[in-house]
């Protein structure tokens, strides 16, 4: 979804704009995967098997066959520059709050996407509808927000190349699945079709 700038793409929908926009091909990409265990491990073996290249991202630093490298909570801001596309997957923990922030976000390259499908106080939401307005990322997906459900008037609805999910990766999981598995039809690949078998599995308390 994010690698194949869907979200530009009906951006320029809405506007009657045609633009078109090329990609290359999703493998050989680096993703960042915030969360390895059992069950966020799920997302970070299905981007593997969609050939995109995993640095996983854990307290521990511990190897995981779910990742390619797997680094420590600590050595996040080094590996940052090398992502194609954060996946946040990780609990509401005193060391992952604003875990992605302002500075952190600045470290991304130009065209890195950003998926949460965490906890909503992972990221620092202004900081990241800064850069989607400045078009220094491709696009992010986010299925947890600040506040929930979502106001109406809240100012993330029009954030250029945001795509809101509501909350849609914990209760109904055959929903969500779903769900993901639709979107992954509509770009034929990309990093939101590695969310399939996670959103079979991530609960939430």
């Amino acid at each position: 979804m994010l690698h194949t700038r869907l979200p530009q793409m009906l951006a320029n929908q809405r506007k009657q704009r045609w633009q078109q926009i090329f990609t290359p091909a999703l493998a050989g990409k680096t993703a960042v995967v915030v969360g390895l265990g059992d069950v966020d491990g799920s997302a970070a073996q299905a981007a593997r098997d969609l050939g995109l290249t995993v640095i996983g991202v854990r307290r521990s630093g511990k190897a995981s066959p779910l990742a390619d490298r797997t680094v420590k909570l600590s050595q996040l801001d080094r590996i940052l520059p090398l992502a194609d596309v954060v996946v946040l997957a990780a609990p509401n923990t005193a060391e992952t709050r604003n875990l992605l922030s302002a500075r952190r976000i600045g470290r991304l390259k130009k065209g890195c996407g950003i998926v949460n499908i965490g906890r909503a106080t992972l990221l620092d939401h202004s900081a990241l509808c800064a850069r989607l307005r400045k078009g220094t990322l491709c696009g992010a997906v986010l299925d947890v927000m600040p506040s929930e459900p979502l106001p109406a008037n809240s100012p993330y609805w029009n954030v250029p190349n945001l795509i809101i999910t509501p909350h849609i990766s914990c209760d109904d999981s055959d929903y969500a699945a779903l769900t993901l598995e639709r979107t992954a039809l509509l770009q034929g690949e990309g990093v939101l079709a590695a969310m399939t078998e996670h959103a079979r599995l991530y609960q939430v308390d």
